[in-house]
């Protein structure tokens, strides 16, 4: 006969963990009831896939609450952080690498501090899609903020200069490769490559040039036309009309990667 087996030890109840530290605020952050439901909402799958644009206002106290509550009560929308400052929205905006950042010109009363923070957020997390937010009279700024990193801009619900008419077609445009632009600041981007066709030529960095196609939809917004308007004269859909602006910023940003005017923004 063989001697029984003696009883497994029970195991211990403690084990040993290197010591940690009380939670960080950004881990509260992380963790708190509004973002948790925040993420429920973006990954509940309820039956059917659905795709939820993340986003950040960096806005100012002002305009933040009326942003995020139209974008909020939006089901296609998540706002996942609001931001008063410029370095809390780089923070923030590196931190969460949102959809789309609403950055706007009142966030700071240095009117360069808002082409600066689109020229960083451009560097840093390429992914996001950035609408520069501003009235219609300052189209100067915003075409700096375009040419730093800005897609769109927005300047204001039904407003003459946004020719989208709405926040929600502004973001959801711009997250899917648009660019949604004043007409004030449409002719600006068109100014800009006439002076960049006469300037000197580079061979390790040629001059950018537009298609037919995308000087013909510039020229269009720059008169005071919609993208619905342009769309049915050229008998495409509105999101054709965008995209072909949306490629004629992307080569500005191509062009503006390594140029002095943004050295000097950082």
């Amino acid at each position: 006969m063989t001697d029984p087996v003696p009883p497994t030890e029970p195991a211990s109840d403690s084990v040993d963990t290197p010591a940690i530290g009380p939670p960080t605020r950004e881990a509260e952050r992380r963790h708190s009831p509004e973002v948790l439901a925040r993420s429920a909402r973006i990954m509940d799958a309820s039956g059917a896939r659905r795709q939820v644009i993340t986003v950040v206002c960096a806005l100012g106290h002002v305009h933040n609450p009326t942003f995020a509550r139209e974008l909020g009560d939006d089901p296609r929308f998540a706002v996942i952080g609001q931001c008063t400052s410029v370095d809390e929205a780089e923070r923030s905006v590196i931190d969460l690498m949102p959809g789309v950042a609403l950055i706007g010109l009142r966030l700071s009363p240095e009117p360069s501090d808002a082409p600066r923070l689109c020229a960083t957020l451009r560097d840093q997390c390429p992914p996001v899609a950035i609408v520069a937010v501003g009235d219609d009279d300052s189209a100067e700024v915003l075409f700096e903020c375009v040419r730093a990193g800005a897609r769109s801009c927005f300047t204001g619900r039904g407003a003459t200069g946004t020719p989208s008419g709405t926040l929600a077609r502004v973001v959801t445009g711009t997250q899917r490769g648009e660019s949604l632009l004043s007409a004030a600041v449409t002719q600006k981007v068109l100014d800009d490559y006439e002076r960049l066709e006469r300037s000197p030529g580079d061979v390790l960095a040629p001059t950018p040039e537009l298609t037919a196609e995308e000087e013909e939809v510039l020229g269009l917004l720059a008169a005071g036309e919609t993208p619905s308007s342009i769309a049915d004269e050229l008998e495409v859909t509105t999101r054709v009309v965008g995209l072909h602006a949306g490629h004629a910023v992307a080569k500005l940003h191509r062009t503006y990667h390594d140029d002095s005017v943004l050295a000097q923004l950082r």
